[in-house]
């Protein structure tokens, strides 16, 4: 495993490499590929993802405030996705999702996730370099908290936060 520093030099979380034989790992391609058959026929690069890593983050501080606002929210959790840049991984988990940091899009300014996996799919492609094609997708556990659902293909680009009363702001675009 590797520890990643934060800012006072004390390790905040490690990195923990899977042996891609695991039982770990093998269930982390399963629910991939899980994930990704309905996509297989229509997107024809999905098939040529080939899963060369799995990596297993641990942060005790995080894991422990997660389960504690798990009882509080109950169970609002969900599995999604969020594809980043190869550089970005290590600040992800050095400083978290950081929204100031984050482009504006159809919700606004913030952080992104995705379920259906199709969505991360699309922001998982590299347009700086398309013949480089190692990418870095997360696979987050996440609580919406109280959640603004908006309706079908209906978006707000003008928020700047989430509304006052709720900690998310979900929506489906494709329908």
């Amino acid at each position: 495993f590797r520890e990643i520093a934060g800012h006072s030099g004390k390790p905040v979380c490690k990195v923990v490499s899977l042996d891609m034989q695991s039982i770990e790992a093998q269930e982390v391609i399963a629910k991939w590929n899980e994930a990704i058959a309905p996509y297989a026929s229509k997107y024809r690069d999905v098939k040529k993802i080939t899963i060369t890593k799995i990596s297993r983050v641990q942060n005790d501080c995080l894991s422990k405030r997660f389960i504690h606002m798990q009882q509080r929210y109950g169970d609002k959790c969900t599995t999604s996705y969020h594809s980043s840049k190869l550089h970005n991984i290590d600040p992800i988990l050095k400083d978290g999702l950081d929204q100031r940091l984050s482009c504006s899009g159809f919700f606004g300014r913030g952080v992104y996730f995705s379920d259906p996996l199709k969505c991360s799919l699309y922001y998982h492609r590299n347009p700086d370099n398309p013949n480089h094609h190692e990418k870095t997708m997360l696979v987050c556990s996440i609580l919406l908290g109280e959640n603004l659902q908006y309706p079908d293909n209906e978006s707000d680009q003008k928020l700047l936060r989430e509304p006052d009363g709720y900690d998310s702001v979900s929506g489906n675009l494709t329908g």
